[in-house]
Parts: structure tokens; sequence; C-alpha cells
């Protein structure tokens, strides 16, 4: 067994990498990417300067450009002639041909057409490097992370508290003898997997839930022909199961998988990317499903509370935590007797063993998941416990990453009853934490409820809101007034929804099909009139919630490039080429989008490439012809005037 990888810690060999690109903006944009990916990288313009700086230093990898000055195929040739033949990567933005077939014939390893996401880059650097097992040396990569190890000296828990402190995206191969499963995160939580596991298969599932029978499924296999259309698929046009009960084993499946990689051992390599989730159908949307899954899938064996108490029974209770919740358990002789046993010898074994058939389920359901985070904190040594509560208390370290309870209690003030002098709570409004979030409207990314802080986006925040409703507790109903309402409000849009199916129980449903239906395009005005106002951060936070809820939105990839194309401008060129490739992707996922040819117009402007800054303007118009914005700037370019500093005029957004 070798030693456990630390983080910042090279492994691997190190991997240089030519890049021949006559296009100097475009050069700076990628170089900062492979670099950030972990690879030395050098840059030259020419085909001559490249075969110089080839012949000095020997370069396991080139990208080379079709287009470049002294011909890319040319110099790919002579590369490849050479004693020493690195692998080639050739581009293109004319020659998209090439992708289809005929690049087999070419003296190349592979071809990639221009434009293209970054994803796709790096999957083919990494591909090609690690057949000499040329890896990135890690502690170049912006995260800072290892990228291989085994998961008995850096285990799959440890991984994934590091992974979120990091916000990685990219992905976590992991392998055991023939068991392998791929974990896909986005921005530091894992949002997909696949895994070739049968336990895990979705037939296996779809028969476990009930949902088909064994014999209708082989029967259906046996007679499956060739088909792009998959299993899922297949058994819906069969009408052996709906889109619903597909997509609830889906998600189901996906949450399996991850789950199942508590208890894996072997070995494990990250993968680096741009953006590899958007590859994914999403069947985790947010941090809290997985929690709230794991803890209802532990829940099938025994009680929650009786696991924990097995795993914490010597530790003492941590008052001033744990106290806080106190006002949101029932009123009553209980709640009195409760409070009275929390001192300093209290253990957590012996309160939540005193709470068991007391509390409601969301009650327990919170106050585990303190209870395991707070273990987690501990530095004491832990009693050993059987599984599943390994399990269940390994996903407790990932909680600890991303669920902050704060140290001090909720306001609220403790009395003397004239009886017996038993300490009673005064009244206390349950909806007190989320009322507090109205000074911290500046900080959207924290959002509090019932002792439960969050940090994810507006639209995550939206979503954790409408299955916390699920959870409310009837009575807690009657605290909201309209007035607390309207101070709500004030938090976000999102929350006054939330709040109104409270108010109103006739309005729930329709706010749930709301969430399910999307609101992605009036989130996106609303993101357009922040442009409008110059709050180009806040309008970048939620392209990108956004663009991570709804990754095939054309509409949001193009304003989320143009937010960050108007906010760090030319001079930086990595965030200028992420720029570039959201708004290329906008254009392939909607031809027809005017605003994103005329936003690649504005940045070919910017970057001095004026043919292709007037290819895109006149696109614009072509699809647009009122297109004002588009008009002016292919008038300007007309004139020999680029954008220079003008970025927003009353002219920007008229036609909207």
């Amino acid at each position: 067994m070798g030693k456990p990888v630390e983080f910042g810690t090279s492994v691997t060999a190190q991997a240089s990498i030519l890049l021949v690109e006559g296009n100097r903006n475009l050069n700076a944009g990628l170089a900062r990417l492979l670099l950030d990916a972990g690879y030395e990288v050098e840059v030259a313009e020419r085909s001559a300067d490249a075969l110089e700086m080839f012949k000095s230093a020997g370069f396991k990898l080139v990208i080379i450009d079709y287009d470049i000055d002294g011909g890319g195929l040319v110099l790919a040739e002579t590369l490849k002639a050479s004693e020493t033949p690195p692998h080639i990567i050739l581009t293109s933005r004319v020659y998209r041909s090439f992708s289809d077939g005929a690049a087999k014939n070419l003296p190349v390893d592979t071809f990639i057409p221009q434009p293209f996401p970054h994803f796709e880059l790096l999957d083919q650097v990494h591909s090609l490097l690690s057949k000499g097992k040329l890896l990135p040396d890690p502690s170049r990569t912006s995260a800072n992370l290892p990228l291989r190890g085994e998961l008995d000296d850096f285990p799959f828990e440890s991984l994934l508290h590091k992974l979120f402190s990091s916000k990685f995206t990219g992905r976590l191969v992991m392998q055991h003898r023939k068991a392998s499963k791929v974990i896909y995160f986005l921005r530091g939580f894992p949002s997909s997997a696949t895994s070739n596991t049968h336990a895990e298969a979705l037939g296996t599932l779809l028969v476990n839930r009930g949902f088909v029978r064994n014999d209708d499924l082989t029967k259906l296999l046996e007679n499956m022909s060739e088909t792009s259309k998959t299993l899922g698929q297949q058994l819906i046009d069969a009408g052996l199961i709906t889109r619903e009960q597909l997509k609830q084993t889906l998600d189901e499946q996906v949450r399996e998988r991850v789950l199942a990689c508590f208890e894996m051992r072997g070995s494990w390599v990250l993968y680096p990317g741009d953006s590899f989730a958007f590859q994914q159908e999403h069947h985790i949307q947010n941090p809290i499903e997985l929690i709230f899954y794991g803890i209802s899938r532990f829940e099938e064996t025994n009680t929650l509370a009786e696991r924990i108490q097995e795993r914490v029974q010597h530790y003492a209770v941590p008052t001033r935590q744990f106290s806080r919740l106190l006002p949101y358990f029932p009123a009553g002789e209980n709640r009195k007797k409760l409070f009275l046993q929390i001192d300093g010898n209290t253990t957590v074994g012996e309160l939540l063993a005193s709470w068991q058939g007391e509390t409601s389920s969301f009650f327990r359901v919170i106050w585990s998941m303190h209870a395991a985070r707070l273990i987690f904190m501990s530095q004491s040594p832990m009693p050993s416990a059987p599984q599943p509560i390994e399990k269940l208390l390994s996903l407790g370290e990932y909680i600890g990453s991303f669920l902050n309870f704060r140290s001090d209690p909720v306001p609220q003030k403790f009395g003397t009853s004239s009886v017996a002098g038993v300490p009673t709570a005064q009244k206390v409004d349950p909806l007190q934490p989320l009322l507090d979030l109205e000074n911290k409207t500046q900080d959207m990314n924290h959002f509090e409820v019932f002792g439960l802080s969050v940090l994810a986006t507006p639209l995550e925040i939206r979503s954790a809101v409408e299955r916390l409703v699920k959870l409310l507790d009837p009575k807690l109903v009657g605290h909201l007034t309209p007035e607390k309402v309207r101070r709500v409000a004030k938090i976000g849009r999102w929350v006054k929804q939330a709040a109104s199916v409270l108010l109103d129980p006739d309005t729930r449903e329709e706010y749930r099909a709301t969430l399910s239906g999307g609101t992605d395009e009036s989130e996106i005005e609303q993101g357009i009139r922040l442009i409008k106002q110059r709050r180009l951060q806040e309008a970048r936070d939620l392209f990108e919630a956004i663009e991570r809820h709804s990754p095939s939105n054309s509409r949001a990839c193009a304003y989320l490039g143009r937010v960050l194309h108007l906010i760090h401008g030319p001079g930086d060129a990595r965030m200028m080429a992420r720029s570039e490739a959201l708004i290329h992707r906008a254009v392939m996922l909607d031809e027809g989008n005017s605003d994103a040819h005329y936003f690649l117009a504005d940045i070919y402007a910017d970057t001095g490439d004026e043919p292709q800054a007037q290819k895109h303007a006149h696109k614009a118009i072509e699809l647009n012809p009122t297109h004002e914005a588009a008009i002016a700037l292919r008038n300007r370019l007309g004139q020999g005037v680029g954008l220079g500093t003008v970025r927003i005029g009353p002219w920007l957004f008229k036609n909207k």
C-alpha cells in the first residue's frame, strides 16, 4: 500500500505541450486553460517558430491550428516524420469536415473542429498523454489537487470534503478490480454518476421498485434491435413505464451510486475539466438532495436516532448549539423536561434516546445532521460502529463541508416560571432565522431557515425552500402574516413564493408546477435588467446559477458569456476564452440566437479580429433586422472603429 497522497504533491511525470495558434488572443486563453490543468505549455504563432522550438525542447504533444502561417498540415507531417514524433491535435475553423472521418488519413492523432468546448480539448489532451503516463503536474493545478490515489489512504469522504472545498469541476474515476464508477462534479458537489455494477443498473432498480416486471424487462432486452435509443426511452415507448417513473429511478440510481462509493475500495483518478457537467443530465440538483436521500436510505434498517446514539453515546451535548433548536420542538411539558436535560453531563445519545417518538421527522433529520457534523469536528477517538453507521457518519463529514450552524443560539429569552423554578422558553417566532436575513440581502449565497444554513446559489436556494416547505409543520403556517411576507420578500422573489405557499395552501400545487416547469426565461429577463443597471456581478451570479440549472439553455449561456466579457474585458485572456466558449456553445444550441452572434461580434471587435466581428454582426442582423446593437457595431466596424471602452448604452438591449 502506497503512502497517502497529500494535496499539492506531485505524483506524475510533468507533461509539456507546444501550442501553435496564430490568433494571439486565442493562444493566450488556451495556454491559460492548459496551465490551470497542470500542464507545461509553450506557445508559437508561426510554423517555422514551432519547428525550431520542437527541435530544442522535444514536446510530447503539439496542438496545431490548420490555418497558421506556414501551414498547419505541413508542420504536422514534418513533426510526425521526426525521430521522436509527438502526439498531434489538429484544429481548424474552416475544415470542419475532417471530423467526419477524413482525419484518419491525416498525420495527426485527432482532429477537433473550432469552436470547441474546453472540456473536449482537455479530454483529448489527457487521453493522448495518459498513453505514455504523462499526466499533468498536480502541484500546478488551480485547485491544487492530487490527480490519483488509493481509497485506503485517501477515502471517499475525504475526497468529497476536499473537492467541495476547492469547488472542483470534472470527473472522479474509481476502480476496484472489475468494478468502476465515474462521479461527475460541478463546482464541488456530485451531480451525476455512472457505474458498471449490476446492482446499480437501471433495469435492476426498475424491477426492485416495482415499476417493471422482470419478465417484461427480459423480453424487451431479448428483442432490442440496434438503435440509438436508450433503455429508458424504449421502456417508455413500450408503455412499460412513464417518463416520471424513469426520472425518479434515474435520480435514485445516481444517488445510490454516490452513496455506494463510501464503502468502495481501490484507486481513484481525478480528471479536472472546464464543463464536464453540462455533458451529463443533472440527477442531483442540490447537495441537500443527497443528504436527505442518504438519511432516508439509512432509515430502512433502524431509526436514525438509535444509530446516532450507538455512535456518540459518550459525547457530551454541546449546550449552546443544541439548545438553539429547542424552540422548534413541540411546546409543552416535554420541551421543559428536555431543556432541563441539557447540562454539562448529558450525552448526545442520552438526549436523542429520550426524544424518540417525540420529535417530528424534520426535527430529527436536522438534529441528526448536526450531531454527525459535530462528531466529525471532534478530535476525540470515536468508538467503532457497524455498517451502515459508518457510511452515515462518513456522509456527515460531507455535510459538515457546507452546513454551517452558527455557534450562537437563535435569539430567544428564557425566563423562570412560578412553578418550582422550571425555566421555560418564552414565545419565539419560528420564522425568526428567516427574517434575520432581512439585513443580509447583500449576500444572496447564504440562506438560513429553521437553523439550517446552506451555501448555495439563488436557484439552489429556491429548490431547497421548496423541499423545506414540504417538511414544515402545519402549525407554523399561523406565524406567517402578510406583513412578514412583505419583509421576507426583500430577501428575494423565490422566498416570497415559498411564503405565499404557506399562507395560501391552494397555491401550493401552482408553485410546485412553476418550480418543476422551470422559470429560466423570467430569471434571464431579471439578469438582463441587472446588466442594464450595471449590477454586473449580481448578473453574473444569476446567469451562472441558471446555466448550472439549465446547461442547454442557449440564452443563459450567451448572457453568461456576455457578462463575463463586460466584467473582465480583453485584458483577461482566460476569462475572454471562457466567455467566447460559452457564447459559441449558445450558438451551437440555437443557431437562431441573434444576441449570441452579436456578443461574439463584440468580442472579436475587442480582440482585433475584424473579419469575424463583421461576420457575426451580419449574422445577427440577418436573424434580426431590427437588432440596433448589431447594426451600430457593424457601422462602427465599417468606419474602422472598434468598441473600445463603449460597453453598455441605452441601445444595447433596446430590441428586447
